[in-house]
């Protein structure tokens, strides 16, 4: 015969949880809103002993060396940025670079072989113009070195891009690089800093002219471009 028992309370689980509450006319951020574009920038470069392409200096006649850098008037439609928008910034820049090379030397008739070139690489960490020559490379450490000949397939180089900053010191300001804020699209020359960069050819020979040592690159810049506040 089943047990009865008699008086028993009912198991009952206490709420530890209070419902959330609907949180009513909650301000939205005030952060604008920011919108991302990028724009190429294309320049071909010839090879010569006696003048550099432009923006290049020569060093003797078997290097070319460039400090790149950027601003929002290197485009050529920094007009329409500066109309729809007030702030802006450039966060990056892809660098690729097609050289005539295709062989070192003339073994293969088909191809156009020219002197192997060296390309050197740094950081511009100072954001100034220093000569890249012999003695820059040999005293850092942060570098990459690549030739030319790449299996047929472009340099390609991605560098983050650095503003101009002034730094407090005990003896008054020094300029220094920051990672890039926004500023008025008005501001059009602001330089914006990549990476030193040098061509040299690998026999330590000076640039030619003439089909047997003619050589060229052109170089396609896409820039990585942030703005806000629509006008």
């Amino acid at each position: 015969m089943p047990r009865i028992y008699k008086n028993r309370r009912k198991k009952t689980y206490r709420k530890y949880f209070k419902k959330r509450k609907k949180m009513n006319n909650v301000p939205r951020s005030l952060t604008p809103k920011t919108y991302r574009f990028k724009r190429d920038i294309e320049q071909n470069l010839t090879f010569s002993g006696s003048v550099a392409p432009e923006g290049w200096t020569l060093d003797g006649s078997s290097r070319i060396y460039n400090n790149l850098g950027w601003s929002l008037g290197s485009l050529g439609n920094h007009e329409e940025f500066q109309e729809l928008f007030k702030l802006y910034r450039l966060k990056g820049a892809r660098v690729k670079m097609y050289f005539s090379n295709t062989v070192s030397g003339t073994e293969e008739s088909s191809k156009f072989g020219n002197s192997q070139l060296l390309v050197r690489m740094a950081p511009n960490q100072s954001g100034g113009n220093p000569v890249l020559n012999n003695a820059y490379w040999s005293q850092l450490q942060a570098k990459k070195y690549k030739t030319a000949i790449n299996g047929g397939r472009p340099l390609d180089i991605y560098m983050p891009l650095k503003q101009p900053n002034q730094m407090q010191t005990s003896t008054g300001t020094a300029p220094s690089l920051m990672s890039p804020k926004f500023i008025l699209s008005s501001v059009s020359n602001l330089v914006h800093y990549g990476i030193s960069i040098s061509i040299e050819r690998v026999d330590g020979q000076g640039f030619t002219s003439g089909y047997s040592n003619n050589q060229y690159c052109k170089m396609i810049t896409t820039l990585y471009l942030e703005t806000r506040g629509v006008q």
